[in-house]
């Protein structure tokens, strides 16, 4: 008979939850289909009461069929070459998947061949998380924005790469407790009150234990995988890689500025010291704010390595996501937005990564997580991105395309197309421009990334400035996340009423 301590019976709620949210049911369907009440699945999900043998049975079999179990690893994969393989026979394998199941549904009925396509996507997300939870790094981001930016995906897929969220492969417990030990010449059980093995969260560059502080306080630590920054570099050598990122971003050509302010963002999040002096200035803009939640920083407890913050309870997106009612979707798409622009405009910051993971909702607030790739703008360059904005919106077309070569968006001043940069960034700025209740949809984020990737005139003719590389990856991943949530507000008169007060040189409307 295997002993408690061997089916890590506290570990049981969470994978019954995380197979519930890869299937993409609610609580009463799961319970359909394992034939029990959907009070026992609420009851087992928030390990109030033990769940039964057979149906810890049930979870393992889904898990193998999912291939998400709940094996941990020991040793990341650094090397240039190494990883490199690993991706490329990762894609190499699906490639192969996806043109012999092409082949066979020439040869069958048109339902038949649907069905074979859904489980052959199906299939090829699932081999494609295994991967990349593994891998870790630049290849485990990536994972993570095609789960949520690009709505063109079947949805049984985004479902299943939805887990690189918050829910990858995690690092035996051992190795993560001797990382602790490396940073603070302790145990965390001689460090913590309480400390807890198995984390909440596994996400590309460490994984986030909770723990209680010994004067009491309930905290979570989030312990950097061993030699990440190694397979980071390691990935940012990798130039196929590179140019994944460049085309998921517009980023215009690969060229060293780009190459170097993508190294240099990502390398940042391998050092806790700069994310915790990004976090305490978002905690010192936001901290009397009501609906606006940052996590304060334990400076004692936080080094290159470790991240020691405050706990805070709330419903991962996913789950926030079945159980909120419209009106709670749309405030909550209405704090995040709030929080971005006054971050942005009024203070020339913003946080470069804004998946879903990275958000926590409970009692009509947000809380705001991860703050490891932020970027500081020049107060030049906010003047002149205000100045295109208000261009826009005034449908001044020439003064775009002023504002467009000051800034040097153009590389070839003879072949860019100015009005459909206009047109595009107009279409980017409906929700505000259009000054009435505007819904996001996942319509919208498709037509968006269609027209700035797969149908943009502009696309070689784009030189991107340093200073905007990663914008597109915030406005692209916060419509994909208001369409997801069917946020619906007046964006514009949200945005005047929170503008009241300020310079008019940090105003996007002026009047």
């Amino acid at each position: 008979m295997e002993r408690e301590s061997e089916l890590h019976l506290e570990t049981w709620p969470v994978r019954l939850k995380n197979i519930r949210q890869i299937m993409g049911v609610s609580q009463s369907k799961l319970a359909n289909e394992f034939d029990v009440s959907p009070a026992a699945i609420s009851y087992w999900e928030k390990g109030e009461r033990p769940i039964p043998g057979p149906v810890r049975k049930l979870i393992q079999i889904y898990e193998e069929g999912y291939g998400v179990g709940e094996n941990q690893f020991t040793k990341l994969n650094q090397s240039w070459l190494g990883r490199t393989f690993s991706t490329t026979k990762t894609l190499s394998s699906l490639a192969v998947t996806m043109a012999k199941n092409n082949t066979k549904s020439i040869m069958m009925t048109r339902d038949k061949a649907i069905h074979l396509k859904e489980l052959s996507d199906q299939a090829m997300a699932i081999k494609f998380v295994e991967s990349l939870g593994e891998m870790k790094g630049l290849v485990m981001k990536l994972g993570q924005t095609l789960s949520y930016i690009d709505h063109s995906l079947p949805e049984n897929v985004r479902s299943i790469l939805q887990v690189l969220q918050d829910r990858s492969k995690p690092m035996e417990s051992h190795i993560i407790e001797q990382v602790i030990f490396e940073e603070f010449g302790k145990k965390p059980k001689d460090l913590f009150l309480d400390w807890d093995p198995q984390p909440i969260s596994a996400a590309s560059i460490g994984q986030v234990h909770r723990a209680t502080l010994k004067s009491g306080e309930e905290v979570v630590v989030k312990v950097q995988y061993p030699n990440i920054d190694r397979a980071l570099r390691a990935d940012l050598m990798n130039t196929k890689m590179l140019g994944q990122v460049f085309t998921l971003f517009n980023f215009g050509g690969n060229h060293q500025d780009t190459i170097d302010e993508i190294r240099e963002r990502f390398l940042e999040e391998c050092n806790y010291i700069n994310e915790a002096k990004n976090q305490n200035l978002f905690y010192n803009m936001f901290k009397e704010h009501p609906q606006i939640i940052i996590p304060k920083v334990f400076d004692k407890y936080s080094t290159m390595r470790v991240l020691t913050t405050k706990y805070y309870p709330g419903l991962r997106f996913r789950d926030f996501m079945q159980m909120a009612s419209q009106q709670d979707k749309n405030k909550a798409g209405l704090i995040i937005y709030n929080c971005v622009h006054e971050a942005m405009v009024r203070h020339s910051l913003f946080n470069c990564d804004p998946h879903p993971g990275n958000y926590l909702f409970h009692n009509d607030k947000v809380v705001f997580l991860d703050f490891g790739c932020v970027k500081k703008f020049s107060d030049k360059f906010m003047l002149d991105l205000n100045e295109s904005a208000r261009a826009v919106f005034d449908n001044d077309r020439d003064k775009f395309k002023e504002l467009n070569i000051k800034m040097g968006f153009v590389k070839n001043l003879e072949k860019f197309n100015y009005e459909y940069s206009f047109d595009w960034t107009r279409y980017m700025y409906t929700h505000m421009s259009c000054r009435k209740n505007y819904r996001f949809t996942k319509d919208y984020t498709r037509e968006l990334y269609r027209r700035l990737i797969k149908d943009n005139p502009n696309l070689f003719h784009t030189s991107m400035p340093k200073d905007f590389i990663f914008v597109n990856r915030l406005w692209l991943g916060l419509h994909a996340i208001f369409a997801e949530l069917d946020a619906e507000n007046n964006w514009y008169e949200e945005v005047v009423k929170l503008e009241e007060g300020w310079g008019s040189d940090k105003k996007l409307f002026s009047n």
